[in-house]
């Protein structure tokens, strides 16, 4: 089972966001990692690897969802909807939640210097919420 680090407090993060966006959000890095699907049934779907070059969160954010959409074949999915943690092939215990600037920054110093050890990263999402209670939600929406 993987367990997920709370992020840091909002305020933690606007204290120093402005000093780390202007010195790393521009460089751009390429990683190569394992996509893991979980459902909200608890099965895993099949794992794929991806390759890609990203240089901000909300690129490679909305480039993970595209993924996730892809694999998962439900095109209502919204970041909402699942939760994202990374974690080294070698690494045991917690992995490490994928959700703000800080994670971002984290996650991009650890994939480079993993990349120099031809270690693997793997990112893990957690489907926390079914299409069928979106559907079941609309559906009591339209009824009234």
């Amino acid at each position: 089972e993987i367990n997920q680090l709370s992020s840091p407090s909002t305020s933690a993060i606007a204290s120093s966001e402005n000093e780390l966006i202007s010195s790393d959000d521009d460089d751009e890095f390429e990683i190569s990692y394992k996509l893991i699907v979980k459902t909200v049934e608890g099965s895993s779907l099949l794992a794929k690897w991806f390759k890609e070059s990203v240089s901000a969160i909300n690129e490679f954010l909305s480039s993970i969802h595209d993924k996730i959409v892809m694999l998962t074949k439900d095109d209502t999915l919204v970041s909402t909807d699942y939760s994202i943690a990374f974690k080294t092939q070698r690494e045991a215990g917690a992995s490490t939640q994928l959700a703000d600037v800080q994670d971002f920054i984290k996650f991009k110093a650890e994939s480079i210097k993993l990349a120099e050890k031809n270690t693997n990263v793997k990112i893990y999402i957690t489907i926390v919420k079914s299409t069928q209670i979106k559907q079941k939600n609309l559906i009591n929406i339209i009824c009234y």
